[in-house]
């Protein structure tokens, strides 16, 4: 794999054969993100172009979430099965209302725990969303990620970005600037490089859209922190792997190991 050339403002570009897709780098500092460097990156989503990005659990692979062309795009660069959903990112609690079309204010001491943070919520989603994101589900998973990077990037885009793992479909999710140079250079307009994240490890992910809140995927936090606040929270027994789970998938990670 060909380095990536050193141009000014630190940002960088492969030089392409091929007629192949140019991606664009951006360096961008992890605590101090500069609003410059991101205002490129967040002009193309708005334009409906893929851009990578880093959160504290992986890489993201980001797309306007309201733009159906560049969802799909996104299930192209992966090579995902389009029968996997996508969750949604945010970047503060007014987003969440254009998202989800869910009461969630009974389960604002459980928001106020885990977010922003390596969870994620899901919840009966708005009309606006296309079936495309929610693999044809009336409910969406929406996260709202710590991360200063991620935060900005979705602030400047003025929209939700939904973002799968920025791997291909059957490598593991990538966690250092090397795997989604590796996986997705030539694939996507722009590659934010941030350094590695925090966790190194999906999301946590709670179904709050059915009734009794049950746990989907575990993650970075523990269920029992979360029973603090949810203290009806189902495991089920295909989290812990005593069971195989049978069904439509409601989120990422419970058809395909690796998506």
């Amino acid at each position: 794999m060909r380095e990536p050339l050193a141009l000014e403002n630190n940002q960088k570009i492969v030089l392409i054969d091929g007629g192949k897709m140019d991606t664009v780098y951006l360096r961008v500092n992890s605590e101090n993100p500069d609003e410059t460097s991101l205002k490129k990156a967040a002009e193309l989503i708005r334009k409906g172009e893929l851009v990578v990005f880093p959160t504290e659990t992986v890489y993201g692979l980001g797309a306007n979430s309201f733009d159906e062309t560049a969802i799909m795009k996104v299930f192209e660069a992966k090579g995902r099965p389009q029968d996997n959903p996508l969750i949604i990112h945010i970047s503060n609690m007014e987003m969440l209302k254009e998202v989800v079309s869910q009461d969630v204010g009974s389960f604002s001491a459980l928001m106020n725990l885990v977010w922003p943070g390596p969870v994620t919520l899901i919840f009966d989603k708005n009309k606006e969303i296309p079936n495309s994101v929610t693999a044809g589900l009336k409910s969406v998973a929406v996260r709202f990620p710590s991360h200063p990077v991620a935060q900005e990037l979705i602030r400047l885009s003025g929209v939700p970005i939904a973002a799968p793992s920025a791997n291909l479909s059957g490598r593991p999710s990538p966690t250092m600037e090397e795997h989604v140079i590796e996986d997705m250079d030539e694939r996507v307009s722009c590659i934010i490089l941030s350094g590695p994240t925090v966790f190194g490890l999906e999301s946590t992910i709670i179904d709050l859209s059915r009734g009794r809140p049950s746990l989907l995927r575990p993650g970075p936090i523990d269920p029992d922190q979360l029973k603090g606040v949810l203290p009806d929270l189902h495991v089920p027994e295909f989290v812990s792997g005593r069971k195989e789970y049978l069904g439509d998938p409601m989120s990422p990670g419970l058809k395909y190991r690796h998506y």
